[in-house]
């Protein structure tokens, strides 16, 4: 006894789902999941459509390994092509090639090192840092032109200061900004690796030099010096003080109105004061002699008395070869910020390369420069700005932001909260909206981390714990997010293969897909830019064959009803060109010599040929509108279905047959099925349709084709469309006969 039933498909959002859910039909997922989803993608309205090929752009060096995007304005972006220890650039969908050849900028950063590259922009400049490198600002000169060159820091940022008394230094020579000194240390203090850093040096005290008061009389031009709120000032004229104590922090002012007497009749008062330093001084060392004795040029002035009266109050700039240099780069609050190992540093506000802590009084303020240690187990991987700073380490994830939110964070207001304890990947996340999608620990697991006002904290959700298995067994080494047109979310696999999913949380679009290059063909990185007109987000690759590599761009996703088929591009490592006057000669293919490659001339399918060595080839017709490249199939692979038997009982490993298939379909041409041992094409040419065009695009529900299955316990139907023409599929509606057995 059997029965008939259709267990329709009406919505793919739940993607291909794990190898372990193949037997969950009691879950919400199973119904609109599928067991292989290759080179189509979930739309958000519920279909699945065909991926767009890649375009070539240009062939790559062979030390390639990386793609960042650099986007001075939403019309003008760049694509940077990361290579041995230079960068190449593109944007309006070509490489700048001044004279013809590859415009490169040279950067200290080698091939393996990219991936690690922590950039962050800020309008016209990208800054960047790495653990082996002096951090450094790529920036923008002019349309086509950059530079590269390291960040000149400002007053620090420091280490913490000595806390050994004995260990005393002293300064001798040219004392005043950039003048050369000495300095002298009673303990081994310096290493080659100091040069190039700063190192300040705190006056022990000023006991040789006398307060500033009012009324003194005196005062002596050129020789006389008075300290006054923490600073040491020169008097550039003689007289008596006046009742106005001296601040400033550079050039000359009067302490007095020089005008008029007292009430008893002395008088006029005022002297001319000149800053000349306060109880810190900055120097940068070109020079290592020794342990004990190094050399530099004053960047800001030291106290005199340290030419004479030791000091142990000094440290070592926080970044040079022999500290260690920031691994990660962002900015927040208004600062530029550095983290190295555990530790972060803060610029002062609005001043992103002054890294000064204190005023000149030696006191804190909210606006200056501030550092943070983490009291974590492993130091930060990434960082996010979002409501707070959220950090990323290999055990857990931190928050960072003010004690008191109604105040600014500062140094006396900011602290740190652990949020979760999953670690994280080195992987760079990506905010695609209010929340963070980064890789956990084992390269597996996307994590999304959103703030959740209930808890007050940070709730990190797995979004793919239906689809564990779709990062591979060698994970993710690259996150993007595309945000027009399909609001899409991909992510490079170690293995090659381009992870997407469609990202809109409010549709909770659960499915993830895979994007697999044509002959085995790898994708090494890929970042999204916005495009030249700045409507859309295009997606640029680094892509591999054998040896060779190339910088390509994904094709613009199909739009129903609007894209003319002529316009078609669903080939990879493929060529395209418009031509006034048709020709049936297509030439430039070098890079495709002994491929096989498919063909769409005016929107029609021709016959696959063999490129030859010259890299020329001849189709059957003449065509304004060629489109050449690798092809590539776009799969779809049903999970068992789950149909009634003839006693209303679920048909799970009971026999069943697939009768016929209908698939409701958009904008389609060229699609195949079957249940049984061989695909069946589903469209054919309409007898109405004109014989000197290509067949029209189909819109609508196929034909039942029965599609010769046999009994068995499975039932699945398979989908693929291997032809350079869209294919959107919006319903499967398989109808099976079901026995009792």
């Amino acid at each position: 006894m059997s029965s008939q039933q259709t267990p329709g498909s009406w919505s793919f959002n739940g993607g291909e789902l794990s190898p372990l859910m193949l037997a969950r039909v009691d879950t919400a997922i199973y119904a609109i999941g599928v067991e292989r989803m290759e080179n189509f993608v979930p739309c958000i309205e519920g279909p699945m459509q065909k991926c767009p090929g890649f375009r070539r752009v240009r062939a790559a060096a062979a030390s390639s390994s990386w793609l960042a995007a650099f986007v001075f304005n939403n019309t003008q972006s760049y694509v940077l092509e990361c290579l041995d220890q230079a960068i190449r650039f593109y944007t309006n969908d070509a490489r700048i090639e001044p004279g013809g050849a590859p415009y490169a900028v040279a950067v200290p950063y080698s091939a393996g090192e990219w991936p690690r590259v922590s950039m962050q922009q800020s309008y016209d400049r990208m800054y960047m840092a790495h653990g082996a490198h002096a951090p450094g600002a790529l920036s923008r000169t002019g349309a086509t032109t950059f530079e590269y060159a390291p960040l000149d820091l400002k007053n620090g940022p420091f280490q913490d200061g000595n806390s050994d008394e004995a260990a005393t230094v002293r300064v001798t020579g040219n004392l005043i900004a950039g003048g050369v000194v000495t300095i002298t240390a009673t303990q081994p203090i310096f290493q080659a690796g100091h040069v190039g850093g700063l190192f300040q040096v705190e006056a022990k005290d000023f006991s040789d030099i006398p307060a500033w008061e009012v009324g003194v009389d005196g005062i002596e031009a050129g020789s006389s010096k008075r300290r006054s709120d923490g600073k040491v000032y020169q008097a550039a004229s003689s007289g008596r003080t006046g009742s106005i104590q001296p601040v400033h922090e550079e050039g000359t002012e009067w302490d007095g109105s020089q005008t008029g007497k007292d009430i008893n009749d002395h008088g006029p008062y005022g002297v001319q004061w000149t800053y000349l330093h306060d109880r810190f001084g900055i120097i940068k060392i070109t020079a290592v002699t020794n342990a004990t004795t190094a050399t530099g040029t004053v960047v800001r002035r030291v106290p005199s008395s340290l030419s004479s009266e030791a000091s142990w109050r000094w440290s070592h700039g926080a970044f040079s070869q022999a500290e260690g240099w920031p691994d990660l780069v962002f900015i927040w609050n208004g600062r530029l910020c550095f983290w190295k190992r555990f530790e972060l540093f803060a610029s002062v506000v609005g001043d992103y390369l002054n890294f000064k802590q204190y005023t000149a009084s030696g006191d804190l303020a909210e606006d200056m420069a501030f550092r943070l240690t983490l009291a974590a187990a492993d130091p930060p991987l990434w960082v996010m700005v979002d409501r707070q700073l959220l950090i990323g380490t290999a055990s857990g994830e931190w928050a960072i932001g003010a004690i008191n939110s109604a105040q600014a964070v500062s140094a006396v207001n900011i602290q740190a909260q652990r949020q979760s304890g999953y670690g994280s990947e080195p992987v760079w996340p990506v905010q695609p909206g209010a929340s963070v999608i980064y890789m956990e620990r084992s390269g597996r697991q996307f994590r999304e981390a959103g703030y959740d006002f209930g808890s007050d904290r940070y709730l990190s959700a797995n979004i793919n714990r239906w689809a564990r298995h779709i990062t591979g067994f060698s994970g993710i080494v690259q996150l993007g997010h595309q945000a027009q047109t399909e609001e899409l979310l991909f992510a490079v696999g170690a293995d090659g293969r381009l992870v997407l999913r469609s990202y809109d949380p409010e549709q909770e679009v659960k499915g993830f897909a895979r994007r697999l290059l044509a002959d085995g063909g790898s994708i090494l990185s890929a970042v999204a830019v916005p495009s030249p007109d700045g409507r859309r987000d295009d997606i640029w690759a680094l892509c591999q064959w054998g040896d060779v590599k190339s910088v390509q761009k994904m094709g613009d996703w199909w739009k129903p009803g609007e894209t003319a088929i002529e316009d078609a591009f669903f080939v990879d490592d493929g060529l395209s060109d418009s031509l006034a006057v048709a020709s049936d000669r297509i030439t430039g293919l070098e890079h495709l010599a002994g491929v096989e490659v498919s063909i769409l001339a005016d929107g029609g399918v021709c016959p696959v040929q063999t490129v030859p060595s010259d890299g020329v080839i001849t189709i059957p017709y003449p065509a304004k509108k060629r489109v050449v490249g690798r092809g590539y199939t776009a799969r779809m692979t049903s999970l068992r279905p789950d149909p009634r038997d003839p006693t209303g009982q679920t048909a799970q490993g009971k026999r069943k047959r697939l009768v016929n298939l209908i698939l409701r379909l958009i904008d389609t041409s060229g699609i195949k099925a079957r249940g049984g041992k061989r695909f069946e094409t589903l469209l054919d040419r309409p007898a109405r349709a004109k014989m000197d065009a290509p067949p029209p695009l189909f819109t609508g529900d196929t034909p039942g084709h029965s599609l010769g299955g046999d009994w068995e316990r499975a039932g699945q139907w398979e989908i693929i469309s291997d032809d350079p023409r869209p294919c959107f599929v919006a319903a499967g509606m398989p109808r099976f006969e079901v026995s009792v057995q």
